[in-house]
């Protein structure tokens, strides 16, 4: 689509850093993302360095008028109506010529620019409201043609086929002055997750400052009377009386009024006034905060929506905001952030110790704020609604996905900033700079990371992605596409893993293993993120292979591959005390869980699966002791195995461990039978591959006398605990039946006397 922007507001330059100037180019970049192009028609473009927005931009200069005698406010009034007239005409040759979509205007207090274009074209005209311009010139500086500003007003308001305020009481505003109430959409402000995001770093505005020793109080923005310095100050001053590790860094222009208070108040040492600084440069600003504060003045009817607050959220920030309208709505006390009685400096001071005296909940909350931030409010999800408004079925396309998908980055309330950064190519490819393959001496230099897969994700503990990556070889110059894949764990897990497959490939698990049963190649530990990096081996896993190809020869090479690893000599002796033991034990606390989920989601079973825990832990008890505890791979099952020509890879030793080989058989048949069910009459498929994989693992390891007393138990285990897996999976719910009938059988024969 053709979007005509038009911006009358010469305080608002288009590449200048005002909130203003942001807004603007935010939602011109939204909408050029999305795939559309737009024409800026702009009352002043501002510095020639500063950041440009996506769009054709036409500046059309002030005219030039003789400056008349007399007050030089109401002189600057007639000049701003003269020039939004200017910009009006500069258009319409423009219109001649090109045919637009339609026209979004920021809403300016002399401009009419958009009705007169939109009757004159008949495009739907968009108007953006950010605040009562002709109420704030009024109460905070002179309007002298008020009846001319209120015309102005009542004809764009009326003319807009959509109004897009930032908050509730704008929208009352906008509609007591003549606007349709079924044309007003109120999208409160946004941020660009590019951006704004909680992976951004700090530490460069403590060095910067000397403030690597303090407890920082921010907040962000152009002072203005709203804002309520006077009560963040004394708020500070009551902290800084507390202690001196209290820093207030004020970040944008402060007023000398504002300036002289602080020292009035002996707080100079104490405050931080960077001045002016670029857009760009704020999200490193905010990340530099232990406590992102947004004050203002009690306000009856409070309508802004300050950016700052959705800055501060984005950047995952803990952060204290005076109770007023919108600020209200979106901070949920003790949950997201922390509200005060706004103009009352102990209750600001409260909030602020509040939030400081537990470091760890403050996390919690600047967590769940960016989560709320990235998710529900960014400059692109503004301009979707927008653009759903103007035409609902044709301008915004949500494609079909055939399997499950995911929005990426991802937000983990575990995970956090490692996954973020993880599931963002602009944050993964500096970090991947740091693995030995784009060392100096590595055979690779790093040009980005091009794609991102999830292929696994389990919330709250791990995540395996899949990388595609450009690169260049050292040697050569060639360009080449890296496959790789990286997993990231809520602990030092990825460290282990590293080091065990490393270990793994020396000792006969390495590409040129001459039986062709091999692991990935261990590439790296990214601690940043904590994520293990390894090839991505090609091949097709067992279930895949399943009901296209006689599988048998698959399933004795996985039975090789198995024995392979529970004999291999492949753990370092440095390993010996990382690795943990499973145990019988252990397995009965997992079961024991797996129980209590698996009662609360089928609540009428829950006596019966009670009964079935009971009986396995009967059983448990007089289970045989193992002679010889092994390397176990923990999760091997279908899906845990390769097959690729006459290779077989063994993937996930997420679990390895010291403990019982049976485990592992046990868990790969049981899976078998489960992958080999039909879900109506309960008739198992793959007998004989199981069979054959018994068989075949029983001549390739040194299986022990109780070997089999043993796996039966742990099969029955399995089986239970693929009654918790198949409960949480719809696709599968019609194995319950036959899953637990398979595991009476067992219970049956080994539990009663």
């Amino acid at each position: 689509m053709k979007i005509l922007y038009v911006n009358a507001d010469r305080g608002a330059p288009v590449q200048g850093h005002k909130g203003a100037a942001v807004h603007v180019r935010a939602m011109i970049n939204a909408f050029a993302r999305l795939g559309h192009h737009i024409t800026l028609v702009a009352a002043r473009r501002g510095p020639s360095d500063g950041p440009a927005p996506r769009a054709r931009l036409i500046e059309v200069a002030p005219p030039k008028l003789r400056p008349k005698i007399g007050d030089a406010a109401r002189a600057k009034e007639w000049q701003a109506q003269a020039h939004a007239q200017a910009l009006q005409q500069a258009i319409a040759p423009i219109l001649e010529n090109e045919a637009y979509d339609f026209i979004y205007e920021r809403y300016s207090l002399w401009s009419d620019a958009g009705a007169k274009l939109a009757r004159m074209t008949g495009a739907p005209l968009v108007l953006e409201v950010n605040s009562p311009l002709r109420r704030e010139a009024s109460l905070y500086r002179q309007l002298f043609d008020d009846a001319l500003a209120a015309r102005i007003e009542r004809d764009q308001f009326q003319a807009a086929h959509t109004i897009v305020v930032v908050s509730e009481a704008l929208a009352r505003y906008v509609i007591e002055r003549g606007a349709r109430p079924e044309s007003v959409l109120v999208l409160p402000n946004a941020v660009d997750p590019e951006r704004f995001h909680p992976a951004v770093r700090g530490g460069a505005v403590h060095h910067r400052y000397g403030l690597r020793e303090r407890t920082i109080i921010g907040f962000v923005g152009r002072v203005r009377p709203w804002h309520d310095m006077d009560a963040l100050l004394a708020a500070f001053a009551l902290l800084y009386e507390e202690s001196d590790r209290y820093h207030l860094l004020l970040v944008g222009e402060t007023p000398e009024m504002v300036r002289r208070k602080i020292v009035h108040l002996g707080l100079k040492d104490a405050v931080t006034l960077t001045g002016p600084i670029p857009h760009d440069l704020v999200p490193q600003y905010i990340a530099a905060m232990h406590v992102a504060v947004s004050t203002h003045k009690d306000s009856p009817d409070f309508y802004f929506s300050p950016l700052k607050l959705f800055e501060y959220m984005a950047c995952a920030r803990p952060v204290v905001a005076a109770a007023l309208g919108q600020q209200a709505e979106i901070i949920r006390p003790g949950e997201n952030g922390l509200l005060y009685r706004p103009g009352d400096p102990n209750s600001l001071a409260d909030a602020i110790r509040e939030m400081l005296s537990d470091p760890a909940r403050a996390r919690d909350m600047g967590w769940r704020a960016a989560v709320d931030a990235l998710n529900h409010h960014t400059w692109e999800k503004n301009a979707k609604a927008v653009l759903k408004r103007l035409q609902p079925r044709s301008l915004v396309i949500e494609l079909p996905l055939g399997r499950k998908s995911y929005t990426l980055p991802l937000l983990d309330a575990k995970l956090r900033k490692r996954l973020y950064r993880a599931t963002r190519p602009d944050l993964a490819a500096p970090l991947m700079k740091d693995l030995p393959q784009f060392q100096e001496k590595g055979p690779y230099r790093l040009n980005r990371v091009e794609r991102i897969e999830v292929l696994k994700y389990k919330p709250r503990r791990r995540c395996v992605l899949a990388y595609e990556i450009s690169a260049w070889e050292r040697a050569s110059g060639r360009p080449v596409r890296l496959q790789w894949v990286g997993k990231v764990f809520r602990d030092d897990r990825g460290l282990r893993l590293h080091r065990l497959q490393k270990a793994l490939t020396r000792h006969g698990f390495g590409p040129d293993a001459a039986d062709r049963i091999h692991v990935p190649l261990a590439l790296g530990y990214l601690p940043k993120m904590r994520m293990q990096v390894q090839s991505r081996e090609p091949g097709q896993t067992l279930n895949q292979l399943v009901g296209r190809m006689d599988v048998r020869p698959h399933v004795a090479f996985a039975a090789r591959g198995l024995a392979k690893l529970h004999q291999t000599l492949a753990v370092p002796y440095e390993m010996h005390r990382e690795m943990r033991w499973w145990s019988i034990y252990d397995e009965l606390l997992n079961l024991e869980r797996f129980a209590a989920e698996l009662a609360h989601w089928r609540p009428k079973d829950a006596d019966h699966i009670g009964r079935l825990y009971e009986m396995l832990r009967y059983w448990a008890a007089d289970a045989p002791a193992t002679p010889q505890p092994a390397p176990v791979h923990r999760d091997f099952y279908y899906s845990q195995v390769l097959f690729h020509e006459d290779r077989l890879t063994i993937i996930d030793l997420d679990l390895y461990a010291w403990g019982d080989p049976a485990i592992d058989v046990a868990n790969f048949t049981a899976h078998l039978v489960m992958l080999g069910l039909d879900p109506v009459t309960g008739e198992q498929k793959l007998t004989e591959e199981i069979d054959l994989f018994l068989e075949s693992y029983q001549r390739a390891a040194d299986v022990d006398a109780s070997f089999w007393s043993r796996y039966r138990f742990y099969e029955a285990a399995t089986f239970f605990r693929l009654l918790h897996v198949v409960s949480t999976r719809p696709a599968w719910k019609d194995h319950y039946n036959a899953l637990q009938q398979r595991l009476e059988a067992l219970l049956l024969v080994e539990t009663t006397p």
